[in-house]
C-alpha cells in the first residue's frame, strides 16, 4: 500500500498533468490531422513521403532548395561531401529500388530516402519509426555507393544493430526525430512564414513528432515534476517500480492479443482449382497490424497475376480498405483501439483498459476480423466450384 506522502506526491504530479491537458484542449494542441487519419506511425506513406516532399527542391511547397539546405547543415560539419552537395539540382526519391538482394545479402533492396545531385553526390537515409532492422540493411546501402553519406534516422537516435551493419565497420550518421529532425522542422517553419499553408502543414507534422517522441508535455511542467522528484528522492524506487510494472502490463497485453488471435483465427489456406490456393497472414510491420492474403500456385506466389485481380475484386467488395501489390493479393490495416494500429502506439490509459477488462475489447476486435475472414473464405470457396483458374 502506498504511503500517504507518496500518494500526495502522485496527486501533485497528476494535477500538473491535468492542468496541462486543459491548456492543450483550449489551444487545440491535440488536434492533429495525421493522428485523426490514423497515419501517425506509417513509416513509408507518412514519414518518408512527407520528408521526401520537404527535401525536394522541386516540391510543391514552393520553397526551392531552402529546406534541403537547412537539412544539410546537420550533415555538413566536417563532412566535405555534404558541404559540397548541390541542393538546387538534387533529385529526391522515396523507396528507391537498388536492385534485387544478391545471394550474399550485401547489395540490393530499397533505400527509404535517396538524394543525388548533378555531380552524383549521394545521400542515403534509412528511416525507422517502429520497424526493426533487416539483415545487412545498412551494409547493402553502403555497398551500393561507399562514397554516399549514409544516415540512420530513428525516433530517438538509436544505434543500428549488428544485424543491420553485418558486423562491419563503416561510416554513417546517426539522426533522431527527437532532436535533429525536430530542430530542422522548426527552422523550416520559420522560413515558411510567407507560405501559410506550408507553415501550417509543418506545424501539424511537428506536433506529430512531439507526440511520437514523447515531447508533448510543456517544458515548464516537466521542470516542476523534476523538482518534485528531486525534493522527494525516497520515492524514486517506488516510481521506477511503477514504470517497470506499466511496461510489463503493456507487454502482457500485446502477448494476450496474439494468444487470443492465434486461437481464434484459422491459418488454413483456401484450396482452389488447378493447384492454386489462397493463404492468410497477420503480423505487425512499420504500417502497423495488418491482415493479408496471397495467391499461390503450388509454392509460387501469383498475387501479381491477372488471376489475382479477379479475387482482389472480391476482397474489395467485402472490405474497401483492401489494397494490393505484386506481393499481396490483398492486405489492409484494421483500425483498432481508438484509431491506433500498433501496440507500441497505444497510450497507457488504453493499455490499462485493455488489460483490466478481461479481454472484452480485444475479443470484439478479433471477432470482427474472424467474421470477415469467414466471409472471404466462403466467397472464394463458392467461386472455386464455378470457375477454373487461368493464367
Amino acid at each position: 500500500m502506498a504511503s500517504p506522502n507518496l500518494e500526495v506526491l502522485l496527486q501533485k504530479i497528476h494535477h500538473m498533468i491535468d492542468v496541462q491537458e486543459k491548456i492543450a484542449a483550449k489551444t487545440g494542441e491535440n488536434f492533429n490531422v495525421f493522428k485523426i487519419l490514423g497515419m501517425e506511425a506509417l513509416e513509408v506513406r507518412t514519414h518518408s513521403s512527407f520528408l521526401r516532399e520537404l527535401l525536394d527542391p522541386k516540391g510543391e511547397h514552393g520553397m526551392g532548395s531552402v529546406f534541403l539546405k537547412l537539412f544539410l547543415s546537420y550533415l555538413s560539419d566536417k563532412n566535405e561531401q555534404a558541404a559540397g552537395f548541390d541542393s538546387p539540382s538534387a533529385t529526391v526519391i522515396a523507396e528507391k529500388p537498388i536492385g534485387p538482394i544478391n545471394k550474399t545479402n550485401t547489395r540490393g533492396g530499397r533505400i527509404d530516402l535517396f538524394l543525388e545531385d548533378k555531380n552524383h553526390r549521394r545521400i542515403f537515409i534509412e528511416n525507422k519509426i517502429y520497424a526493426g532492422d533487416q539483415p545487412n540493411q545498412l551494409l547493402r546501402y553502403h555497398g551500393e555507393d561507399n562514397q554516399a553519406i549514409l544516415v540512420y534516422l530513428t525516433l530517438h537516435g538509436t544505434e543500428p544493430s549488428s544485424e543491420s551493419t553485418g558486423g562491419n565497420d563503416f561510416s554513417f550518421k546517426l539522426m533522431s526525430y527527437k532532436k535533429e529532425i525536430f530542430q530542422w522542422l522548426e527552422n523550416c517553419r520559420k522560413e515558411a512564414v510567407t507560405h501559410p499553408v506550408v507553415r501550417e502543414a509543418l506545424t501539424q507534422y511537428i506536433e506529430l513528432i512531439r507526440h511520437l517522441t514523447n515531447q508533448t508535455t510543456k517544458e515548464y511542467m516537466m521542470e516542476d515534476i523534476e523538482k518534485l522528484l528531486i525534493e522527494n528522492p525516497e520515492y524514486s524506487v517506488a516510481i521506477n517500480a511503477a514504470q517497470n510494472t506499466l511496461d510489463s502490463i503493456r507487454k502482457k497485453t500485446e502477448e494476450n492479443f496474439w494468444r487470443l488471435f492465434d486461437k481464434a483465427f484459422s491459418k488454413e489456406p483456401v484450396q482452389l482449382a488447378a493447384n492454386f490456393s489462397i493463404r492468410f497472414e497477420a503480423d505487425e510491420d512499420s504500417d502497423g497490424f495488418f491482415i493479408g492474403y496471397r495467391l499461390f500456385e503450388g509454392e509460387a506466389n501469383k498475387s501479381g497475376s491477372e488471376t489475382a485481380d479477379h479475387y482482389f475484386q472480391a476482397l474489395k467488395e467485402i472490405n474497401s480498405e483492401f489494397r494490393k501489390n505484386g506481393n499481396w493479393l490483398g492486405w489492409y490495416n484494421p483500425t483498432a483501439f481508438a484509431g491506433k494500429t500498433r501496440f507500441a502506439g497505444l497510450d497507457l490509459k488504453t493499455v490499462l483498459n485493455l488489460y483490466s477488462n478481461k479481454n472484452t475489447e480485444l475479443e470484439i476486435f478479433i471477432r470482427r476480423i474472424v467474421e470477415q475472414d469467414q466471409q472471404i473464405r466462403t466467397t472464394f470457396a463458392a467461386w472455386q466450384k464455378q470457375d477454373s483458374l487461368k493464367e
